[in-house]
């Protein structure tokens, strides 16, 4: 059976940070740096990490099937494909698509659904990335690893944390990325997760933009990435301000990938 893939590739800092619906961030090193993006997405990361990260956006008439929400992840998948491939015009009309489905994302999480959240979340990514929904991605990720650790989903710990370290070293914070990148691979390699080559390769990229050398964490000298499990069980009330690009139209590259299965 033939699989079609399609990703799109962001240029943020001195990468292009490829994304896609079913695979995980892959940060291909660019010649010449681009700044706007990895000035907006290293703000959003440096926004504190305490407390519940709360979505805008409602969700009307919030059917809780497992059909329901397995139709709004397809919904995701689709909007990114259409994003990717440049067959989105009406800009307010994907904000407004986007808004929706974090709500949703956000009503899974408050109500315990962990393994639905992650798939929403996973099938979110891709979009929030190319629509340059920096602050939301951000968020996203964190709610994520933070339902997992709580769930001990170890696959689920090791995407979140891969993206996160995927996004710090775009922004050109190597030696946060590498603690989150070393984190994940250390996962993986204990917890079949799909990511390991991708999460070895921006590793390897964090390791070499790195000023300093990178201690592993195998000897005793890692740095800790923050765990925001304990922060989720005092949950703030405030609804977070929503981050709008002002670009009027998304600059990525897409890319159609094929790829074969015996199956």
């Amino acid at each position: 059976m033939t699989v079609a893939r399609l990703s799109a590739a962001v240029r943020v800092g001195g990468y292009a940070l490829e994304v896609g619906t079913d695979s995980a961030s892959f940060a291909r090193f660019e010649s010449e740096a681009e700044n706007e993006n990895a000035q907006a997405l290293g703000a959003a990361l440096a926004e504190e990490p305490d407390g519940k990260p709360t979505f805008v956006g409602e969700v009307e008439e919030f059917n809780q099937s497992a059909e329901a929400v397995t139709g709004r992840v397809e919904k995701a998948n689709a909007l990114f494909r259409a994003a990717a491939e440049g067959r989105l015009l009406e800009r307010d009309m994907l904000m407004g698509e986007i808004d929706g489905l974090l709500g949703l994302l956000d009503r899974l999480d408050r109500d315990g659904r962990f393994e639905e959240q992650l798939r929403l979340a996973r099938a979110l990514h891709g979009l929030l990335a190319v629509s340059f929904r920096w602050l939301d991605l951000i968020r996203s990720l964190r709610s994520v690893l933070a339902s997992a650790q709580i769930a001990g989903d170890e696959a689920g710990q090791a995407w979140a944390l891969h993206e996160l370290g995927s996004l710090h070293l775009s922004a050109g914070d190597p030696e946060k990325a590498a603690q989150y990148l070393e984190k994940a691979l250390r996962i993986q390699e204990r917890v079949p997760a799909g990511a390991w080559c991708a999460t070895r390769h921006n590793l390897d990229s964090a390791r070499r933009d790195a000023p300093h050398p990178v201690p592993t964490a195998g000897d005793g000298r890692g740095g800790s990435y923050v765990s925001v499990a304990s922060s989720r069980r005092s949950r703030s009330s405030a609804v977070a301000a929503r981050q709008r690009p002002e670009s009027p139209t998304p600059a990525f590259r897409s890319d159609r990938r094929r790829s074969t299965s015996g199956r």
